[in-house]
């Protein structure tokens, strides 16, 4: 077995797909960067606006993939996301535009309403939020760092992922070890 590379503190890392990786999905990353968000992290909102507009988009048949959007069932996972954010108006002013155009969403309004989504949110949190990731300030992006970084920071305890790393750590000597009794004929 070959050795694993060192994993980052979770705070450390902020690509999404990464991140949906390390947190096994799409939805737990999305409640990451939601409650990032929520901490005063923009860079968390930023990153949760711009995945939370491309699911609209794809639910709302928008995409190379536009004509599988019309089965609900194509739907499933991106609602299913929707649904762990606590996004509800928002899967039922979808499913309300499909029942309008079940042959298909027009991209002005699939364009509406990821306008409409990102006013209100912008209204929730209560200032700008970037459009993407990319306009983010290097100011905004250290900030949000530290602001993470300090979420996770448990003066005189394990953080949740500094007992992941140590777990992860146990499984690898494990694993080495069942190796070498493999090897050993035991």
């Amino acid at each position: 077995m070959g050795e694993e590379e060192e994993r980052v503190p979770i705070w450390e890392e902020w690509g999404f797909f990464k991140l949906a990786s390390r947190l096994n999905g799409t939805a737990p990353a999305l409640r990451e960067m939601k409650k990032r968000g929520e901490a005063g992290a923009i860079a968390g909102w930023a990153i949760y606006k711009n995945h939370i507009k491309n699911l609209i988009r794809l639910s709302c048949g928008g995409g190379p993939e536009g004509e599988l959007a019309k089965d609900p069932a194509y739907r499933t996972t991106m609602i299913s996301d929707l649904e762990a954010v606590g996004e509800n108006e928002l899967i039922e002013q979808i499913d309300g535009l499909w029942r309008k155009y079940p042959k298909g969403i027009p991209r002005s309004e699939m364009m509406d309403l990821q306008d409409n989504w990102d006013e209100t949110l912008g209204r929730r949190v209560g200032r700008r939020i970037p459009r993407t990731p990319g306009e983010l300030t290097s100011g905004e992006i250290e900030e949000s760092k530290r602001i993470t970084r300090e979420m996770y920071e448990v003066k005189g305890k394990k953080t949740s992922d500094e007992k992941l790393l140590d777990m992860e750590g146990m499984k690898r000597e494990l694993e080495r070890k069942i190796e070498r009794l493999k090897r050993e004929g035991i």
